[in-house]
C-alpha cells in the first residue's frame, strides 16, 4: 500500500510540473466544457503485475476499468462502467485463477475547486461476479460509490486519484475497496 501511495504522489507531482511549465498556452478553464453535450471516457490506469517469490508462489494480475458517458447538465454526468480483473497464482505445479467483473450504470457530479481542479463523486448500481477456476463464487447485484480529484492538464484531459467502494448483495455479502489513478478524456459537443 505504501508503494501505491508513493506512486500516486510522484505521478501527481509530474503532472502538476508538466502542466504548469507550458506558459503562454491558452488558459485552461474546464468549467466551459463540463456541461450538456460533452461526452467523456475515463479509465483507471491499466495495471499488469507479476510477483515471483523465491521458493514460493508466483502471482500475476491484469486489470482494466473503462467508463463512458455524457453530461446531462453542468457538472452532472450519466455513464456506464465495466471493470475486469484477472488474477493467477502458480505454486509447486498447481495453478489457480480468478476473474472479477462489474458492469454498472453510474451517476456522478463534479464540484469545481479551481478552473483546473475538481472534486468528483459518483455512485452506481449494477451486476458483480467472481469466478474462480471456472466456478461462479459470487454473482449478484451490487452498489458502487466513489470519490476522487480531477486535475485538468489541458482543456480535454484530466488525471487524478480516486477511491471506490463496492458492496455485493449476496447470501454472503461482500465488500471491495479500491484506489486508482484515473485518466479522463472529454469531448465537448458543438455549441
Amino acid at each position: 500500500m505504501k508503494n501505491v501511495l508513493i506512486s500516486f504522489f510522484l505521478a501527481l507531482c509530474m503532472v502538476f510540473s508538466w502542466s504548469n511549465s507550458s506558459k503562454g498556452e491558452e488558459a485552461v478553464n474546464a468549467n466551459e466544457i463540463l456541461g450538456p453535450g460533452t461526452f467523456y471516457m475515463s479509465t483507471p490506469t491499466i495495471s499488469y503485475g507479476i510477483q515471483d517469490i523465491e521458493d514460493g508462489p508466483q502471482f500475476s494480475n491484469f486489470s482494466f476499468e473503462p467508463s463512458f458517458g455524457f453530461f446531462l447538465a453542468k457538472y452532472i454526468r450519466l455513464g456506464i462502467g465495466i471493470s475486469m480483473d484477472y488474477d493467477k497464482t502458480e505454486y509447486q505445479g498447481e495453478s489457480s485463477s480468478s476473474t472479477t467483473y462489474f458492469i454498472r450504470g453510474s451517476l456522478g457530479a463534479d464540484f469545481p475547486v479551481t478552473q483546473r481542479l475538481f472534486f468528483d463523486i459518483n455512485t452506481g448500481f449494477g451486476y458483480f461476479g467472481i469466478s474462480t477456476d471456472g466456478a461462479d463464487d459470487y454473482n449478484g447485484p451490487a452498489i458502487h460509490c466513489g470519490a476522487g480529484i480531477m486535475y485538468f492538464i489541458n482543456r480535454y484531459i484530466a488525471i487524478g486519484p480516486g477511491f471506490g467502494f463496492t458492496h455485493v448483495f449476496e447470501d454472503q455479502s461482500m465488500s471491495v475497496y479500491g484506489v486508482g489513478l484515473d485518466l479522463s478524456l472529454f469531448f465537448p459537443g458543438k455549441k
